[in-house]
Formats: C-alpha cells, sequence, structure tokens
C-alpha cells in the first residue's frame, strides 16, 4: 500500500540547524579556525543540497515512525519512501509504500493434511520396493514433510505482497553476488555459465522467492493457530546442546534466542502436522 504524509517546517527547521551546527564544527574554511565559520559560509561551501539530504535522514525516521503508529499498520517490509515535495519555507511531503502481513485463509488444513498423510500409508505395489533400515525413517519423514507442505499450499490462499517479493528477491540477488565474488566471476560470465540471462534469473528468483514466503506466512498462521508455543526452558536446552561456546553466547542474546524461538515454534509446528 501507498499513503503520504508530511514533515511540519518547524520539525524540518530544527533538523536543518541541528545538521548545518554539526557540519559547522566538522567544516574548514578558509580564514576561519575549525568550526568557527560562520553558517552562511558552512552552508556555501558544504552545499545546500547535501545539507538537505542530511536534514531529510534525520527528521524522517521519527515523523514515518510516528505516522505509522498514526495509521495503525504493521510494515513487514522496508519502506520505500519517495520525495514529492521540498519546498523552502513548507511542509515536506513525502509517499511511502509498504507491504503489510497478507491475510492467510486456511481453510480446513487439520481434515486435509489428515486425509493426505492417511492417504500415503495406503499400501500399493510401487510402495513396496525396498528401502534400506538406516534410511526408512529419513525417507518417510521427508514424504512427510513434504506432503504436509505441498497440502496446506493446496488448501490456504495468500496473495503475496509485490514489494515483499521483491524485497526477498533482491536479498537472494545480493547473496548470489557475493558467492559469484568469491569465485571470482563477474555476473555476465556467471550467466553464460548457466545459460541465463538477468531477467530470466529475475524471473526464477521471483517464482522462488513467492513459493517459499507462501510456506513461511502459511506456517506461521499455522502456528498461531494451533497455538504453538516455546518457552524459556526448550530454547535453554537446545541452546545448551551447541558444541561451539561462541556461537552458544552468540545464540544467548535476545535478538539470537528470538531467532531460534522462531525456527523452534515452526519446527514444532510442522511436527504436530505429521503426526495427525
Amino acid at each position: 500500500m501507498k499513503f503520504t504524509f508530511t514533515i511540519p517546517k518547524s520539525t524540518i527547521n530544527k533538523a536543518y540547524q541541528q545538521v548545518l551546527t554539526q557540519a559547522t564544527k566538522d567544516t574548514k574554511a578558509k580564514g576561519f579556525r575549525a568550526g568557527k565559520a560562520p553558517k552562511h559560509i558552512v552552508e556555501e561551501q558544504v552545499g545546500k543540497q547535501k545539507l538537505i539530504s542530511a536534514t531529510v535522514e534525520l527528521a524522517l525516521p521519527q515523523v514515518y515512525n510516528q505516522e505509522i503508529k498514526k495509521r495503525s499498520l504493521k510494515p513487514i517490509t522496508t519502506p520505500k519512501i519517495t520525495a514529492k515535495s521540498l519546498v523552502d519555507g513548507k511542509d515536506w511531503e513525502f509517499e511511502a509504500e509498504i507491504a503489510q502481513m497478507p491475510e492467510v485463509k486456511l481453510g480446513a488444513y487439520k481434515k486435509e493434511v489428515k486425509a493426505a498423510l492417511a492417504k500415503e500409508k495406503i499400501w500399493t505395489p510401487d510402495k513396496a520396493k525396498k528401502i534400506k533400515p538406516e534410511e526408512k525413517t529419513e525417507t518417510s519423514d521427508n514424504k512427510k514433510l513434504n506432503l504436509v507442505i505441498d497440502t496446506l499450499l493446496k488448501t490456504a490462499s495468500i496473495d503475496i505482497p509485490k514489494l515483499l517479493v521483491e524485497e526477498e528477491v533482491n536479498r537472494m540477488l545480493t547473496r548470489l553476488l557475493g558467492q559469484i565474488e568469491k569465485l571470482g566471476l563477474t555476473i555476465d560470465q556467471y550467466l553464460k555459465s548457466v545459460n541465463k540471462t538477468k531477467e530470466t534469473l529475475r524471473q526464477e528468483y521471483q517464482k522462488q522467492a513467492t513459493e517459499s514466503l507462501k510456506v513461511e506466512l502459511i506456517l506461521l498462521a499455522v502456528t498461531d493457530d494451533l497455538k504453538i508455543k516455546v518457552s524459556e526452558k526448550d530454547l535453554d536446552d537446545l541452546i545448551a546442546k551447541v558444541g561451539d561456546e561462541k556461537e552458544k553466547a552468540r545464540l544467548k542474546q535476545s535478538d539470537q534466542r528470538e531467532s531460534v524461538r522462531f525456527v523452534l515454534r515452526k519446527q514444532k509446528t510442522l511436527s504436530k502436522l505429521m503426526q495427525l
């Protein structure tokens, strides 16, 4: 969704003076001691456009966050903000584009998953092929997992925001570029080696991103519907099993604990679905 908002000129003026004061301290002007040049000389030397950009960077986050709260919005992507009007002496106008958490319609997912798993258990000749004992459990679990995910995708409905897909695609491309650079290749050399163009690669990633986001958001909705919880003891027990002490210390940090909690909740959800 898109919406417009303004930064009041009083807020702009205050932020601009803060930026100009800092620029004055950092600027060395001929004929003046460091930090002592008149502000109008600093404006000329630094450049008005650069000062305005710094003012936007300073004032925008707080005003944007206030606007989000006022509109009761819950963005799940980094906002794309465009300046619409930056006229001196007036309020500045901006347009923001965000993606909110999409609605997930789960449907009768428990019934459908249970039916799909029951159908998989029915004996057929093609299922009678011999499987090595050490592979049996893993194969069975993988089949169940794929069956559960496929059933959820067929049963639930969700429209993934384009902005969310775009953000995920850019993340995937950034990671790919990092891998390519480590190999000492350029993006063009890589594309030639895999017989793809930039456009076909982006299309391929868009499809992958859309599919993975659907799975993640549907599972999140199912997790909430099943009221899956992860206790602090669950987290402590899991982290305690980590052998590397540095990694263990990292996972104990509050933000990392929440990441572990998220993963563990998803694992519990999938486990419960596989047992229906």
